[in-house]
């Protein structure tokens, strides 16, 4: 009842929810009651390995969600997002820009960069509450996890005193140029240091 109540404080019934899989365990009588307990009109199922009975469409109960697929590309403010309900080690312009969406690991995998588990049992373990993600939570967990990431390069790349700058536009391989002039720089600068 908690993920319900959270589910409808937070999404409103004109907006889209996206849900990555495992819409719920039991009987048929199980998915009909957690989908009539939401609000939100708008739900994209994204089939997980639990989901059987929808697949099959017992009874018609896809007919009770907006769509089921599989895997789904949408775009939000110009940014590609990439849904499915396992992750995925390399989508479909990762290395453009495009954000990688799923659930199935109950916060086991962090893939980091731009993959995120937006299971609720994640949510709950980045923020102690059964909550859905909203877009721009996304975007800010995926860039404080991206600069993680640089500054964990950044330091390697300082301790192995990288001598070509062609090696390190190979590692930050990333739309962020300011990142990668920030890198040169402290490159740069400890390379003038040590001669």
């Amino acid at each position: 009842q908690t993920i319900i109540n959270n589910i409808n404080n937070k999404i409103k019934e004109d907006d889209i929810l996206y849900h990555l899989g495992d819409w719920s365990f039991g009987p048929l009588s199980n998915i009909q009651y957690f989908r009539s307990k939401i609000n939100c009109k708008n739900i994209h199922l994204i089939l997980g390995n639990h989901d059987k009975q929808i697949r099959k469409n017992k009874d018609n109960i896809q007919s009770l969600f907006l769509s089921i697929q599989d895997y789904m590309e949408i775009n939000i403010n110009n940014q590609k997002i990439i849904l499915m309900h396992y992750p995925i080690a390399s989508w479909i312009l990762k290395n453009h820009g495009s954000i990688m969406l799923h659930g199935h690991c109950h916060s086991k995998y962090q893939g980091g960069g731009k993959i995120l588990d937006v299971g609720i049992d994640n949510y709950y373990k980045l923020f102690s509450s059964y909550d859905p993600f909203f877009y721009e939570e996304i975007l800010k967990i995926i860039d404080i996890v991206r600069q993680r990431i640089c500054v964990i390069v950044l330091v390697w790349v300082e301790k192995r005193v990288i001598h070509d700058l062609m090696e390190i536009s190979r590692i930050f391989r990333d739309d962020s140029p300011d990142r990668f002039r920030q890198a040169g720089r402290r490159v740069l600068g400890l390379r003038r240091f040590l001669s």
